[in-house]
């Protein structure tokens, strides 16, 4: 079988989506060998990189829909020149969409949709709200067009049956894998140590754990979070560090490297993912995979994903005092914490093998092509 993998983020990866199809690709040739597969993105470790207007634009604004519209219209001489048997787009607000239908077998990853942006994030800002409507009637017709939809998480799912109207028998939930981390699985956890992990915008829920660091400090005066990941809300963010008097109590790394982000992941007791949207929650995941009991906003994905005060804890997304009490209920009570962390660690090793996944979607393309 020659599969064409068409994800925008691939490597460099710029997001979780970028992780996830490097590791599909990456553990596929080990199991299968016997498949050709042919990655066809703008960043340097594709085999197509399909043109060099895709390329310029790569990691830009507007390089997304632009690499989708030049793919649409070179679509059908990829499949010619790597005589591909099946395709399997990565799609969803960051992938991928197709303007006609290929000729061979089509598999669509959704990892979240444009129009669950434009309810959960955009609800109240007009323009990019309509922006997003408008481009969820493009990645609509690419779900419309593929023989096999894949969800990465059941609230996809269920926004692709209810918001574009794609048949429930179409889908499939395959949820995302997570590399289990090596080692000693019972490293010793800070239950002290509160971590975040992502950009630092809107969509990722920033405001509301800043805002929830300053109705804890009162009370926890050695309470400390610490950032992992680029600030692109600006000098909004120290501004209010400054004026609230947290510099004590936040610390913030900006981006690091991979080894860097694992020691801060191990080590956090607790980590809070407080976004507004996710298609399912990869920086919660592998937290569980550690051991951590993870405080995450009740949002499309991570609800998916995690059991409320089995597996972690979820607060009312977008409301900072709802994150705050579930972030003191965790300090003041450790033991339940770890117990937490230790249930999420095993439910997340059994749900996101990377092996049992990867042959999970495997299964999905061959089936697309009988």
């Amino acid at each position: 079988m020659r599969i064409g993998i068409i994800s925008y983020d691939y490597a460099p990866a710029i997001g979780g989506m970028g992780i996830v199809a490097r590791q599909y690709v990456e553990r596929m040739r080990q199991m299968f060998p016997e498949h050709s597969i042919i990655v066809i993105a703008p960043g340097a470790a594709a085999e197509d990189r399909v043109s060099w207007l895709a390329r310029f634009r790569f990691r830009k604004t507007g390089g997304c829909p632009l690499f989708s519209l030049v793919l649409s219209f070179r679509l059908g001489s990829i499949i010619r020149k790597h005589r591909l048997d099946v395709l399997h787009v990565h799609a969803g607000s960051g992938g991928v969409f197709l303007l006609r239908k290929p000729h061979c077998p089509l598999v669509v990853t959704a990892h979240h949709t444009y129009r669950q942006e434009a309810t959960y994030v955009f609800l109240h800002q007009p323009l990019k709200r309509l922006w997003k409507i408008l481009m969820g009637r493009l990645e609509q017709r690419t779900y419309r067009m593929a023989d096999a939809v894949v969800a990465v998480s059941q609230d996809t799912a269920n926004a692709l049956s209810e918001d574009y109207g794609i048949q429930k028998a179409k889908i499939q939930v395959i949820e995302n894998p997570v590399t289990i981390p090596a080692g000693d699985s019972s490293i010793s956890k800070d239950y002290s140590s509160i971590l975040y992990v992502g950009r630092l915008e809107e969509r990722k829920g920033s405001w509301t754990i800043l805002q929830a660091m300053d109705l804890l400090r009162m009370r926890f005066p050695s309470i400390m979070l610490t950032v992992v990941g680029s600030n692109l809300i600006g000098p909004a963010v120290e501004r209010f560090i400054t004026e609230k008097n947290l510099g004590k109590h936040i610390q913030l790394l900006g981006f690091v490297d991979q080894e860097r982000y694992e020691s801060e992941r191990r080590r956090a007791g607790i980590v809070v993912v407080p976004s507004l949207l996710e298609g399912f929650g990869l920086v919660a995941a592998e937290a569980m995979a550690d051991g951590a009991c993870v405080v995450a906003s009740d949002a499309p994905g991570l609800r998916s994903l995690i059991k409320d005060k089995e597996t972690g804890l979820l607060f009312g997304s977008g409301d900072s005092e709802s994150c705050a009490s579930a972030i003191e209920w965790a300090l003041r009570n450790s033991l339940e914490a770890a117990l937490i962390g230790q249930r999420a660690a095993a439910d997340i090793r059994v749900r996101c093998d990377i092996t049992e996944r990867t042959k999970d979607l495997e299964g999905v393309m061959r089936g697309a092509i009988i």
